[in-house]
């Protein structure tokens, strides 16, 4: 009977990606195959920690880009980023009406893309939760939303496990980080976490979700907090990253 409703449903209001309008035949999509294309999908070989592509490269598994080659940042060497895209093309567009159209059907789509590429990167996942990268109050307000919770609820609800939106708090405003050097960015985000409900994290294996990935300044800040309060691990994902690779 419910699958009856469904296609009636759906022959009445038929899905729509949220980019170009078209209608999408195949239910739970979250864009139509033509934007899909749009969409620059990194492949391994990656980076082994911050998920830069290192295209054409052969014999790569645990290299490392430019950038953090030259890492100097006290993070444990199991700390690694994937990203599942360049911030480019639609991605980049889908994401700029998330976060500056309030485009909430964008957003679901892009947490079905998000949820979908997961395995790639993390085939066994291992985490015991999900941590989206927290906004600052007075951010919050004037956004009305966290766009890294609308992307991580689904990929938490597949792989079972809690979506953590208030075991870590951002406890400093700071300037919007797109416009500032690597080295303003980092300094703007000293101090700027703090874990709220220890025995939460404290042995636990985290998955800190963020939306782009541009310095990694942000993540690093955010893992240093978590692992100052006992995790036992922490991996980020992101579901778009900077096409440059963070050469410091």
């Amino acid at each position: 009977m419910n699958a009856l409703l469904d296609e009636f449903l759906s022959t009445l209001f038929p899905h729509s990606c949220p980019l170009c309008r078209k209608v999408i035949p195949v239910k739970g999509e979250g864009f139509c195959t033509a934007c899909l294309e749009g969409f620059p999908v990194i492949q391994e070989p990656v980076c082994y920690r911050c998920g830069y592509p290192l295209a054409g490269r052969t014999g790569s598994e645990g290299a490392l880009c430019p950038g953090c080659i030259s890492w100097n940042v006290p993070l444990p060497p199991s700390y690694k980023v994937r990203s599942i895209a360049l911030y480019a093309g639609n991605v980049r567009q889908a994401i700029l009406r998330v976060k500056y159209g309030r485009q909430a059907p964008v957003a679901r789509s892009l947490s079905v893309f998000l949820r979908d590429h997961f395995t790639r990167f993390f085939p066994q996942s291992g985490f015991d939760r999900v941590v989206p990268v927290p906004l600052h109050p007075k951010r919050l307000r004037a956004r009305e939303f966290n766009q890294c919770v609308l992307l991580a609820r689904p990929l938490a609800a597949r792989l079972g496990i809690p979506l953590d939106l208030d075991a870590v708090e951002r406890v400093r405003h700071t300037l919007p980080q797109s416009a500032s050097t690597e080295k303003v960015r980092r300094k703007n985000l000293r101090g700027a976490f703090q874990v709220r409900k220890v025995p939460r994290i404290e042995g636990q294996s985290i998955l800190v979700l963020d939306d782009v990935y541009t310095t990694g300044a942000t993540l690093e800040a955010l893992t240093l907090c978590l692992l100052s309060a006992g995790a036992s691990r922490v991996a980020a994902l992101t579901l778009a990253r900077s096409p440059s690779p963070n050469i410091s």
